[in-house]
């Protein structure tokens, strides 16, 4: 089992191509798949002052997040885990201005973003438009383009009865693609 770990750990920290050395502890901490660990960790190292303007702690957090959400962990604890990685990410997403710590991770933000859509997808076909429109809201504060996000957001409070705010978000969105195309 140590030889995996290993393993995954020299493959992971290729793949991270120029991650900051203080963050390799985050990368055995996942690799050996001690998530309740890794969150703690990862968040001392978010709440530290040099680390402020840092996305990575906050990827890490949201990969834990993500796996302990997999997982079906029962401990009350992590019962929102699903929602708090993508919370967490939406953190490192503020932070990461550049992008280069999004375009490091792109293979778990993609992976994350493909089951926003599944959600919603499922809730869309069941006609709960409610959840859908909480889903897509929560893709569109991870998604670096949100326009169809909040396009769906406002067609599924349309259809839940909220046409007020599905006709105030359309004007929202109407104005920031007007912005666009200027």
């Amino acid at each position: 089992m140590k030889n995996i770990s290993l393993l995954f750990f020299l493959f992971s920290s290729f793949l991270t191509f120029s991650q900051p050395e203080k963050y390799d502890e985050l990368v055995i901490l996942f690799a050996d798949a001690k998530y309740e660990k890794l969150i703690d960790l990862a968040e001392k190292l978010a709440s530290k002052e040099e680390n402020k303007k840092d996305a990575e702690p906050y990827v890490w957090l949201s990969k834990a997040y993500y796996k302990i959400s997999l997982s079906g962990s029962m401990d009350p604890e992590y019962k929102n885990a699903y929602k708090s990685s993508v919370k967490a990410l939406e953190k490192a997403k503020k932070i990461d201005k550049d992008s280069s710590c999004f375009n490091r991770n792109e293979e778990f933000v993609e992976e994350l973003k493909s089951s926003l859509k599944e959600m919603i997808v499922n809730d869309l076909a069941v006609e709960d438009f409610k959840k859908a429109a909480g889903w897509a809201q929560l893709y569109s504060k991870i998604s670096f383009n949100s326009v169809g996000a909040d396009y769906l957001v406002a067609a599924a409070k349309y259809r839940a009865g909220d046409k007020t705010g599905a006709k105030t978000l359309i004007k929202i969105v109407m104005k920031f693609c007007q912005q666009l195309n200027r």
